[in-house]
């Protein structure tokens, strides 16, 4: 894509969102391992380890997937601009990105979020171009199950 097209911004903002999801990963383990349970409260390893957990964990991932969606609508408005279909663009970038997922699930790799991204956004596809409140009930009844099952199954 021609520079002059890109949202640098957008861009911007998605490499501050992957480098965070990256910092996060990196001590994702530490909270769970031996290592942890022997920091002194007032060391710099507990005091990062505490700053990435307050002011890291779960916003990265938030912006990357707002970007995500974002993403979504703007290729999908240049497929309507291009007279091309925006149904058949997105299945094949999301089944491509579920293969390269479970290739790498396959590797051994920690993949499972790009399976998770490819699921999720087939899923999008569903409410393309319909009715506002189709969507919101959509939402509305997604957020009541999930705190429901929450409430019977507690993770």
């Amino acid at each position: 894509m021609p520079t002059n097209e890109r949202a640098e911004v957008l861009d911007v903002l998605r490499g501050i969102a992957i480098f965070g999801m990256f910092t996060v990963n990196m001590t994702a383990d530490i909270w769970w391992s031996d290592e942890y349970q022997t920091l002194e409260p007032g060391s710099a390893d507990f005091l990062a380890l505490l700053f990435v957990n307050l002011f890291a964990s779960g916003k990265f991932i938030t912006i990357f997937s707002f970007l995500f969606g974002i993403g979504f609508y703007i290729q999908s408005e240049r497929r309507i601009e291009a007279n091309s279909s925006v149904l058949s663009f997105w299945f094949r970038r999301l089944s491509g990105l579920l293969v390269i997922g479970l290739f790498a699930t396959a590797c051994t790799l920690p993949a499972r979020i790009l399976m998770d991204y490819a699921i999720f956004g087939l899923a999008l596809l569903l409410f393309y171009q319909r009715p506002p409140r189709l969507i919101l009930a959509a939402a509305i009844s997604t957020f009541v199950i999930v705190e429901s099952v929450d409430l019977v199954i507690p993770t």
